[in-house]
């Protein structure tokens, strides 16, 4: 499933950061941080790939990939060979204009590689947007030996729905998680905040709030919902 807005807003972003580059208003390496909508945290993504004990040469695939800034910076700072697959075709296309990797445009519930292709399969912000997560981390299973997880969790012991989006607490998360086959290794909230260079670079685009997208921002500040991070292996 795809969603027209979010097709649009990751075109309106792209086209901006390109147009940013060349007024000399963004530095190269805050690419990363204007396509790392959401979630995505530095200091989250190391923890992640340390985790995973990614290095060069090792195979990941990022699904639902969006933008390609994680993807991106785990390349740029790991060496790893990551591919992008995004299921809404013009986020696909602007992520291929902003970052020198492969995207694929195509559905996580239904990826287009042969089974042991990848050494890690990431989902970041991802687990809490799909209707059919148990199935998306099937497929994650089928494909890549580890997983590394990244998304918002609910602080109460209940599901908090925002934006379309269901926010499970984090023994509910880890729990879907292990039934969909993955052992969970470890799991941890997110220490620090960005730092203030990534949030500067992201907020110099400015990107139109959908509804859907000032629910969740609502519930991040009402500390309904915060970020963590899971690793687990087969």
């Amino acid at each position: 499933m795809t969603d027209p807005e979010f097709d649009d807003q990751a075109a309106s972003i792209a086209a901006q950061v390109l147009e940013a580059d060349r007024q000399g208003e963004l530095a190269p390496h805050e690419r990363f941080a204007a396509a790392c909508r959401g979630s995505a945290n530095p200091a989250a993504l190391a923890w992640i790939a340390e985790s995973l004990q990614l290095h060069a040469g090792s195979r990941v695939i990022d699904l639902g990939s969006g933008l390609g800034g994680p993807s991106g910076w785990l390349a740029a700072h790991y060496g790893c060979e990551v591919i992008g697959l995004e299921p809404a075709r013009r986020a696909a296309v602007a992520s291929r204009t902003l970052f020198p990797l492969p995207v694929v445009n195509a559905s996580s519930t239904k990826v287009p590689f042969r089974g042991d292709a990848f050494d890690v399969a990431l989902l970041l912000g991802v687990v809490s947007v799909v209707p059919q997560r148990g199935c998306v981390l099937r497929e994650a299973l089928r494909v890549a030996h580890r997983l590394g997880v990244l998304d918002y969790c609910s602080t109460t012991s209940h599901e908090v729905c925002a934006g379309g989006s269901r926010f499970a607490p984090p023994a509910d998360l880890a729990h879907i998680v292990a039934v969909a086959g993955w052992r969970v290794d470890q799991t941890s909230a997110i220490p620090v905040d960005a730092p203030r260079t990534w949030t500067d670079a992201a907020e110099r685009i400015s990107v139109p709030t959908e509804r859907d997208e000032a629910e969740v921002a609502d519930a991040i500040r009402n500390g309904a919902i915060a970020p963590m991070m899971l690793v687990g292996s087969r």
